[in-house]
């Protein structure tokens, strides 16, 4: 594989790369890819502290194939400086 491009890793860390984007990645960067690890690891210093990570999206999806139909979720609430606002 060719080393992916910066934005497919900020793609990735948005949760907005498909699963074979995903896959193809990471098994690069398993096979221990210099370059795509300082990639990598940018596109996570600007996605921000991992605290602020959310993996709804994740799970979401993970369900979604598991079941093989659509999640519907309610609306999710964060609480923040400016009072709650909607997550999703």
């Amino acid at each position: 594989m060719e080393h992916a491009e910066p934005e497919a890793f900020r793609k990735l860390m948005r949760g907005e790369a498909s699963r074979g984007e995903a896959v193809t990645i990471v098994r690069h960067l398993l096979a221990g890819c210099a370059c795509c690890r300082e990639r990598s690891e940018a596109a996570q210093k600007e996605a921000g502290p991992a605290a602020t990570w959310h993996y709804d999206a994740a799970f979401d999806g993970a369900e979604e194939r598991l079941l093989g139909r659509p999640v519907s979720r309610p609306a999710r609430l964060r609480l923040g400086h400016g009072g709650l606002r909607r997550i999703s």
